[in-house]
């Protein structure tokens, strides 16, 4: 007994295959049409209907899917490997990303404490250390006419995979009122 199949696959005419007998469900190629239930075969389901997508058993099957090269898992293998080396890829260009933007912040840091060291307005000084990095180091001083300031830190931006980098910047002017 076979369904009927309602949708896109039409019922195909019968096959005669010289006896006076006909064979409902072939083509004439030998195969089945896909959303006829053979006897001992497979069937694909149709899309939209229940177990869409997977190999159902037909009255006397066996739940093995067809066949497949020997190829058909390095596919998967290779497209992992990939999407890992992508993520590793994103990880570490984000770390470089993070690195080059606390050096930035350092070098802006590093000039305005030169500045205000310059000024001798040491509230500005302490705000200005108070936006840096946690463990930021500060140094200032004075050499003469001139104020150097300088800003190190330590940061990992990969965590614990990498040594921290060490960052430095620093920035030195002249002092206000030193040349008159």
């Amino acid at each position: 007994m076979s369904k009927t199949v309602q949708g896109r696959f039409r019922r195909p005419h019968p096959v005669h295959d010289g006896s006076g007998q006909s064979r409902p469900g072939h083509d004439g190629s030998g195969r089945s049409r896909p959303g006829h239930t053979v006897q001992g075969r497979l069937r694909w389901s149709r899309p939209g209907h229940a177990g869409s997508g997977r190999f159902r058993r037909g009255r006397s099957g066996s739940d093995r899917p067809p066949a497949q090269s020997r190829e058909g898992g390095w596919v998967t293998a290779e497209l992992a490997i990939g999407l890992l080396g992508l993520a590793l890829t994103v990880y570490l260009l984000g770390g470089l990303f993070v690195a080059v933007m606390t050096q930035i912040r350092c070098v802006d840091a590093a000039a305005e404490l030169a500045r205000q060291g310059a000024r001798g307005d040491q509230a500005a000084v302490a705000r200005v250390t108070d936006q840096l990095p946690s463990g930021a180091v500060v140094a200032i001083d004075r050499q003469g006419d001139l104020v150097v300031a300088r800003v190190e830190i330590r940061l990992a931006p990969w965590g614990s995979w990498f040594d921290p980098i060490r960052l430095t910047a620093e920035a030195e002017t002249l002092r206000e009122g030193g040349l008159g």
